[in-house]
């Protein structure tokens, strides 16, 4: 709103301005406009290109400058020699004047104002600029994929941007027509400054970065040609809500049916690689944060120029792995990796041919379609992780949690320090199968469990095809990490863990130990498997201790918990969290 209102009160004032000048003053006024124009819009990315290569000034900057400062120094030099060498005037009839001398006046306020208004939205501002968002989600659902919102694209009241862009494209389409026609490269512009600008947050460069870390514009390019999607994706996850203060973690939902191009559409699918030089600068070093408008395919259809964004993405949210991500225009993404490799997927009419991708702002490189039945690349998408690179996650403070926390999988171990008595565990009501705990409870000084009278107790039964994750930490050391997330505040914390394909697990069992009167005292719970009879339905994961007092859980140095999740073989866990999404980062895998 403010935005529209500043925009509007320029226009009429200037409009007003050269109203007066005549109509004969308002054409040689909007000759030097159009001229000016002309120059920003067909100059600007050469001159950004020279200066940031010379300077290493950031081009988030330089690019909004360049184009603004060289209409308005092109548009006053020319005034200048207009006013020195035009010395007389053409009368013409007072309703001709002063109707003419408006009209220029307002074509003129629309172009200075217009160019401008894109200048200040090319800056490094976010997705809203007081209160000026080119698009924005809505209610609606979109009418080609219900599982999407419909996006409602917005202008400027007065449409001074999009008015600027409109002209310059049919002069610049006639007889000033140059090697390279600038709605080949922006078939949109104005959308195009929104795509770029478009930042998870004001810090995120909608410009690629060029310094002594490397030259940004040349940070991207394609593992291969670009190919056609045949059928639709499988393994997909998307998300509909959005990420908040209370739910930072909004769910993942596996759609069964997959995703599938609009009837008269294909998917496009590109293997793209962003080097850390196109990344935005974080202590000095390349780290891509960004949303999926920040990459934009260019191509033609129909002869027509035309640009698209992802409609999905692979490899670039690592809590689901190498699923497939439906994406809408607001998510975010942030890649750990310094060079990272991604899979985009583009849906566009079936006549589309692609010309050139580009990451940021001016980070582009040629695009070409596969051959027919040629698919994805060949290569494993996903970098394995070394062990260097996981601890020095975890010592840059990243993984809050799991520098508290230890955790352990296909170790479904009693918590007794040694085998248990399978005589004091049935005397304490524990459901039990052979030498394997089946479910149920038991607490008291853990000297009182342990040994083999009637039989040696080790672990607890796991069902088949799953592990058991043990998570074992101390409250006080958490509760100074995480806030009140993991020490045991009573009935109000659901647990789950999260794997690196977005889905969520329940907790099914836990233990606290800590040390009264002198003596070792635990207490145990253990849900057990759902096939099992034994398992009580109404348990909802929650930690429900009996015996022992929140005061001796949260408050002493050597009271440990511990936190039993029964997940499938072969998965990371990649979270633990309540079930507002509050949490913390953990590291565990499974194994196969």
């Amino acid at each position: 709103m403010v935005f529209n209102i500043i925009i509007l009160a320029l226009v009429a004032g200037i409009t007003f301005m050269h109203s007066t000048f005549g109509f004969y003053g308002g054409l040689i006024n909007l000759f030097c406009v159009l001229f000016g124009m002309v120059v920003a819009f067909g100059a600007y990315e050469y001159v950004t290109d020279m200066v940031t290569g010379a300077t290493y000034m950031h081009a988030a900057y330089v690019g909004p400058c360049t184009l603004m400062l060289l209409f308005f120094l092109t548009t006053l030099i020319l005034r200048s020699l207009a006013d020195s060498l035009i010395r007389g005037n053409v009368p013409a009839p007072q309703w001709l004047d002063t109707s003419g001398a408006a009209f220029c006046g307002f074509v003129n306020a629309q172009v200075t104002v217009g160019i401008l208004a894109i200048s200040i939205l090319m800056l490094p501002l976010g997705g809203n600029v007081l209160g000026f968002e080119r698009m924005t989600r809505t209610e609606e659902r979109d009418p080609d994929h219900d599982i999407l919102p419909a996006i409602e694209r917005h202008s400027l009241w007065l449409r001074s941007d999009e008015m600027a862009v409109a002209l310059f494209n049919w002069i610049s389409g006639g007889s000033m027509r140059g090697g390279t026609a600038f709605a080949s490269v922006y078939p949109d512009f104005t959308e195009a400054v929104f795509y770029s600008g478009n930042t998870v947050q004001v810090e995120s460069s909608p410009a690629a970065t060029r310094d002594k870390n490397g030259d940004g514009f040349k940070g991207i390019k394609l593992a291969g040609p670009i190919w056609e999607q045949t059928g639709r994706l499988e393994d997909v996850k998307y998300r509909r809500e959005v990420p908040s203060q209370k739910q930072n973690h909004p769910r993942y939902e596996r759609l069964a049916s997959g995703f599938a191009p609009a009837t008269g559409n294909k998917l496009l699918g590109a293997r793209i690689e962003l080097k850390k030089a196109a990344g935005d600068r974080v202590n000095n070093a390349g780290r891509h944060v960004f949303r999926p408008t920040m990459i934009r395919l260019v191509g033609d259809t129909n002869g027509r120029p035309a640009q698209y964004v992802p409609r999905a993405l692979a490899n670039a949210d690592d809590k689901i792995g190498t699923d497939i991500r439906v994406v809408d225009f607001d998510n975010n993404f942030s890649l750990r990796d310094q060079d990272a490799t991604i899979d985009a997927y583009f849906e566009v009419p079936e006549d589309f041919a692609p010309r050139f991708l580009e990451y940021r702002r001016y980070a582009r490189t040629k695009a070409e379609l596969a051959a027919e039945g040629e698919g994805a690349p060949s290569g494993d998408l996903v970098a394995q992780k070394t062990a260097d690179q996981l601890r020095q996650e975890q010592a840059s403070g990243r993984r809050t949690f799991g520098n508290v926390a230890s955790g352990s999988a296909e170790q479904a171990l009693l918590p007794l320090g040694n085998t248990g008595s399978r005589q004091a565990l049935a005397q304490a009501g524990v459901q039990l199968e052979g030498n394997l705990v089946v479910g149920g409870s038991f607490a008291g000084p853990v000297a009182r469990f342990r040994g083999n009278q009637g039989g040696a107790v080790e672990r607890m039964k796991v069902p088949d095809g799953k592990t058991m994750v043990q998570i074992i930490y101390t409250p006080k050391q958490a509760q100074t990490l995480a806030g009140q997330v993991f020490n045991y505040v009573g009935q109000l914390n659901q647990y789950r863990v999260v794997d690196d394909r977005g889905n969520t697990h329940p907790m099914v069992g836990y233990y606290g130990k800590v040390t009264r009167r002198g003596e070792e005292y635990v207490e145990f719970f253990y849900n057990g498997d759902a096939s099992d009879p034994v398992v009580n339905p109404g348990y909802a994961s929650m930690l429900d201790f009996k015996d022992l007092e929140q005061s001796e859980i949260n408050d002493a140095d050597n009271a440990t918990l511990g936190l039993f999740f029964l997940v499938p073989k072969g998965v990371r866990i990649v979270r633990v969290e309540n079930q507002t999404g509050d949490g913390g980062d953990i590291n565990i895998s499974t194994g196969p």
